[in-house]
């Protein structure tokens, strides 16, 4: 009974108040609610792009700081340098293609390699270093000391002083802040091969100071950069060096663990073209400068002494 006074007090409602809105009430609320979402739609939008520009913004930065880091190169430190080489990341090789050797040379190449075996140089024993970059490339991890660099530098200038008749000091047409080596005017359009010798050795220095008179003698050599072109040169920041080298001399060279292939080798630069790792302490010096010499016989046909 109790409750059956209650509901009488408050009768059921048997229609809803949204009966009493004319079919025009109905439309403006629903145009209403359409021109709402769609302006909150927009505002979202908005913002979404306001992140993404703003994540982009910092990705770029963070990455432009990076390449500055690595230091002076063959690329200026600037913006537009920045973007050539943001560009050359598009052709570049992955991290793992760096350490595929490079085609070998066509069976009737005259050039041999420098190595006669891989049992020739001995293997590294360290893990690989972690590099960076493309131009400049450099070594990031396992860097040379201020000793390592300074011993790489007298070396290099010693091979200089041994071979004033093939190779001369200058600076890197690659890289334009470091110490490079160059074959000498006298020789920068022939490799020095003995085209009567059948088994193709690398000439001594004196023995090609002898046939630089008698062109009937050589044959063309391996062009570089630079004229006369560029055998190899060091990095001053960390020891690294970059050079060019016979494939089959590149492929022991990876197999070894002493170097890799740039990134562009094969499509910007040369298919030999080498990051050779910084050495620490004299015997990876010694091996290091073994290196060189391939380097040295591969673009101009001359075996130097170090």
């Amino acid at each position: 009974m109790r409750t059956a006074g209650i509901l009488a007090k408050y009768p059921r409602i048997t229609h809803s108040p949204l009966t009493n809105l004319s079919s025009q009430d109905l439309t403006s609320f629903s145009n209403q609610s359409s021109s709402g979402l769609k302006h909150f739609s927009n505002v979202l939008l908005i913002v979404l792009f306001i992140s993404l520009l703003s994540s982009l913004y910092f990705l770029i930065l963070l990455d432009y700081r990076l390449f500055l880091s690595i230091g002076p190169g063959g690329t200026p430190s600037t913006p537009a340098g920045y973007v050539k080489i943001t560009l050359l990341h598009l052709i570049a090789r992955s991290k793992a293609n760096v350490l595929i050797a490079p085609p070998n040379c066509p069976r009737n190449s005259r050039i041999r390699p420098y190595f006669k075996c891989p049992e020739a140089l001995p293997k590294r024993n360290k893990s690989r270093p972690r590099t960076a970059g493309l131009a400049p490339q450099r070594q990031i991890t396992q860097k040379g000391s201020l000793q390592d660099v300074y011993n790489l530098a007298t070396a290099l200038r010693g091979l200089v002083a041994n071979n004033p008749a093939t190779v001369q000091e200058g600076r890197s047409c690659f890289e334009k802040h470091s110490i490079g080596l160059f074959l000498t005017p006298s020789l920068a359009d022939y490799d020095l091969v003995d085209i009567h010798n059948n088994n193709n050795q690398p000439l001594t220095t004196s023995a090609s100071a002898s046939l630089t008179s008698s062109h009937s003698m050589l044959v063309q050599r391996n062009p570089t950069c630079g004229i006369p072109p560029e055998i190899a040169h060091m990095h001053d920041s960390e020891g690294s060096l970059h050079m060019t080298l016979h494939p089959r001399d590149a492929a022991i060279i990876i197999e070894k663990g002493w170097g890799e292939r740039h990134p562009l080798a094969g499509r910007w630069l040369l298919e030999g073209f080498m990051m050779i790792y910084a050495p620490k302490g004299e015997d990876e010096l010694e091996t290091v400068m073994q290196i060189v010499r391939a380097a040295a016989w591969w673009v101009g046909g001359v075996e130097v002494e170090t």
